[in-house]
């Protein structure tokens, strides 16, 4: 007769990582929902529809193969874009860590906001710098503020 305890256990730890999987898949819906409603929200606010894809259908949706094997991450400048739909005229920083936590994209460094602060540096193609620590998508210049626009957007 096998030991009830080591049974219990056992079964415990299967419930553990059942639920362990479902919360993972939950929190990134969640995360996901709260994305779409920010980029929703910024479009309906803006009168310009944005030139930069706003909403991936198939990104939103998660199935059970979603926990179990990870997708290839995009470059984290084309994430950086995709998380800024409303603010792509004037955000800082740390504004582009959040909105990129909000969109389930954690950077997971004690210099994640040096790592952004480097992409935005170095992909000047994209991003443009319009004042110490304040940047833009290149493109979205003329939405900046008529204060910040005199001093132009530096290179």
């Amino acid at each position: 007769m096998q030991n009830p305890y080591k049974t219990a256990l056992t079964q415990a730890r299967e419930d553990l990582v059942a639920v362990s999987r479902e919360a993972k898949r939950i929190t990134l819906r969640l995360s996901q929902l709260e994305a779409l409603v920010a980029q929703l929200e910024a479009i309906i606010a803006s009168s310009e529809p944005s030139p930069v894809p706003l909403f991936d259908s198939a990104s939103v949706s998660v199935s059970a193969s979603a926990t179990a094997a990870p997708e290839p991450q995009v470059p984290l400048w084309k994430a950086i874009v995709a998380a800024l739909n409303g603010q792509k005229s004037d955000f800082t920083v740390p504004d582009a860590l959040k909105a990129l936590e909000r969109n389930g994209r954690i950077i997971e460094s004690k210099n994640r906001l040096n790592i952004l602060r480097n992409t935005l540096i170095q992909r000047s193609d994209i991003f443009g710098r319009l004042t110490t620590g304040h940047y833009c998508v290149r493109g979205f210049e003329g939405e900046v503020h008529a204060e910040q626009a005199e001093g132009g957007i530096e290179s």
